[in-house]
C-alpha cells in the first residue's frame, strides 16, 4: 500500500505538472489550502472521495485497490462510531433501569383466616434480600397459655422452623435462594402450627398466607414504611421522627433508638461510672463508639469509626481491639429495624 509521504509527493509532481497551484487545486476539491498542504507533506491522508477526484484531475493513476482501501476503512470507522453510540445507549438505559429497580422494595401484610389470626406481620422484599417480620398469632383453637410451633413454608419447601414460637424472636433473614424462591412466588407461602388445643390434643394445620400489597415505593421515601416496622417492633416516637426502645439485653439496660431524619441507629447504656454509646449510620454504613468515664470530670477512654463496607478502623482514643464484638452486638438489635 502507498505510504503517506509516498502519496503526498505524487499530488505535488501532477499538480506541478498541470501547472495547478495549491489554492485552485483547494478551491476545486472545495477544501482548504491547509489540507492540499497537509496532503502533500505526507501528514494527512486524503479521504477516498478525494482521491476519486485527484484521480480524475491530476491523473495519479492510482489503483482502485487503494481507493477501495480507504472506502472501506472509512465504511469500518462509520460502524465502529454506530456500535459505540448503541453501546453508550444501552448501558445508559440498563444504568438508569438498575438504578431505578435496586431503589425499590415491596411491604406485603400478611394474614391467615378467620380462625387463625396473624397480627402485625409483613414481608419486606427488595432487590437483593426478603425479611418477613412475624407477630402474635391468637385463636380460639389454643389451649390457654400453651406453646405453639410454627414452620414456614414455600410451596412444599421449608423456609424456616420456630419451636415455642414467641413474637418477640419475630424476624427472619432469608438466605439467598429462599430470597429467589419468594420473589417468583410471593403468592403461594404457607404457614403450618403446631399446637395444643383445648381438649389437650396436639393438632397441625396448615394455612396459606394472603399477602396484601401496602407499599411499593423508593428507597428514598421510606419514611413511612420505617416508622411501621419501628412501632411494630415496640419503639415510641419521643420526638418528631426520633423513636426510642428500653430493652434489658444480658441483664443489662439498653436504650436503642433510631433518627430517621439522620438515618442513625444508637445504642446506649451504662456501667457503674462508665457511659458506652454506639451509633450505627446507614447512610456511610459505619459504625461508631465513644465510651466515656464519668467520675469527676466527663472524660472520653475509647472512641473509633469503623467502615463495615471498607472494612477499616479508624481509632482516636483507646486500644478500640474490641470493635468486632460491638458490631455483632449492635447488629443484633439493628436487624430488626432494616429494611
Amino acid at each position: 500500500m502507498i505510504s503517506k509521504e509516498e502519496l503526498g509527493k505524487l499530488i505535488q509532481e501532477k499538480r506541478k505538472e498541470k501547472k495547478i497551484t495549491q489554492q485552485e487545486l483547494a478551491k476545486k476539491l472545495f477544501v482548504s489550502d491547509k489540507a492540499i498542504s497537509n496532503w502533500e507533506t505526507g501528514k494527512n491522508y486524503p479521504d477516498y472521495s478525494y482521491l476519486q477526484d485527484l484521480n480524475v484531475l491530476l491523473d495519479l493513476n492510482i489503483n482502485d485497490t487503494l481507493v477501495n482501501k480507504r472506502k472501506q476503512e472509512k465504511k469500518f470507522k462509520t460502524i465502529i462510531g454506530i456500535c459505540l453510540i448503541l453501546l453508550c445507549t444501552i448501558s445508559l438505559f440498563l444504568i438508569n433501569y438498575y438504578s431505578k429497580y435496586k431503589n425499590r422494595y415491596f411491604v406485603y401484610e400478611m394474614h391467615l383466616n378467620d380462625e387463625f389470626k396473624l397480627e402485625n406481620s409483613f414481608l419486606f422484599l427488595d432487590h437483593k434480600q426478603a425479611i418477613i417480620h412475624m407477630g402474635n398469632i391468637l385463636s380460639n383453637q389454643f389451649l390457654n397459655n400453651s406453646n405453639i410451633d410454627i414452620t414456614l413454608y414455600m410451596q412444599d419447601t421449608q423456609i424456616f422452623y420456630r419451636k415455642n414460637y414467641t413474637s418477640t424472636e419475630s424476624v427472619f433473614s432469608l438466605s439467598k435462594k429462599e430470597y429467589q424462591s419468594i420473589k417468583k412466588n410471593v403468592n403461594e407461602l404457607f404457614l403450618k402450627i403446631d399446637y395444643i388445643n383445648k381438649d389437650k390434643e396436639r393438632e397441625s394445620i396448615k394455612i396459606p398466607l394472603n399477602l396484601t400489597e401496602i407499599f411499593q415505593k423508593e428507597e428514598e421515601n421510606n419514611l413511612e414504611n420505617k416508622k411501621i416496622l419501628l412501632l411494630n417492633n415496640g419503639y415510641e416516637e419521643k420526638e418528631k421522627n426520633y423513636y426510642v426502645k428500653e430493652k434489658k439485653i444480658q441483664k443489662q439496660n439498653v436504650t436503642l433508638s433510631f433518627s430517621l431524619e439522620e438515618q442513625k441507629f444508637f445504642y446506649e447504656y451504662q456501667v457503674g461510672d462508665l457511659n458506652y454509646k454506639f451509633t450505627l449510620n446507614e447512610k456511610n454504613s459505619t459504625l461508631s463508639a465513644e465510651i466515656k468515664q464519668n467520675s469527676l470530670i466527663l472524660s472520653t477512654i475509647e472512641d473509633f469509626t469503623y467502615s463495615i463496607s471498607n472494612e477499616k478502623l479508624y481509632c482516636t482514643i483507646g486500644n478500640c481491639d474490641n470493635y468486632h464484638e460491638i458490631l455483632e452486638e449492635v447488629q443484633k438489635e439493628y436487624k430488626y429495624i432494616k429494611i
